[in-house]
């Protein structure tokens, strides 16, 4: 589970794997049959609530801001640079931006699934879990640099997250 886990903390470019991350704990946490035998066998239990609790922990590190990893041949040989999706230029930012917002908004619609379906099982450290994730995520969505308008009124970077907040509020 922590393999999975850290494919949500993977480069953008890495698009797949964070899909396939997010695909395999929405059906472990919306879906109870797909989850491992030793959770299923447990459901009801502590160590099913520390499951549900890890997979929100685990979603909550594809909020955090990313760096683009762009590849550039030099002689024989590949040099990784870094440089930040947000705030500063890269090739394709605004494509690896949109990406990323996807990836995000599909895993808050998980977690609003996740909070309609099993929420009355969650027990109150599960529910605090979850309130300090989307507090979480509501930090990385607002300390996104605004972009200044042409009458000097700050304004979120086009392809942010349409309502994060309605999503965020709709699983509490």
């Amino acid at each position: 589970m922590e393999v999975v886990g850290q494919g949500f903390a993977l480069p953008i470019e890495d698009t797949q794997t964070i899909k396939d991350c997010n695909t395999l704990y929405q059906a472990w946490l919306v879906d109870v049959i797909p989850r491992p035998v030793a959770i299923r066998e447990l459901r009801g239990t502590e160590v099913e609530q520390q499951f549900v609790q890890t997979i929100f922990k685990h979603f909550s590190m594809l909020f955090k801001h990313r760096q683009a990893a762009s590849y550039v041949h030099s002689s024989a040989n590949y040099v990784r640079e870094r440089s930040t999706i947000i705030g500063s230029p890269t090739e394709e930012p605004q494509d690896l931006i949109a990406v990323h917002v996807s990836l995000c908004d599909q895993v808050l619609r998980i977690m609003t699934a996740a909070t309609r379906k099993l929420g009355y099982e969650f027990t109150e450290a599960t529910w605090i879990v979850l309130l300090k994730v989307l507090i979480g995520i509501a930090e990385c969505i607002l300390s996104v640099p605004c972009a200044p308008s042409s009458r000097g009124i700050q304004h979120r970077q086009e392809g942010a997250l349409e309502d994060p907040f309605s999503i965020i509020f709709e699983c509490l």
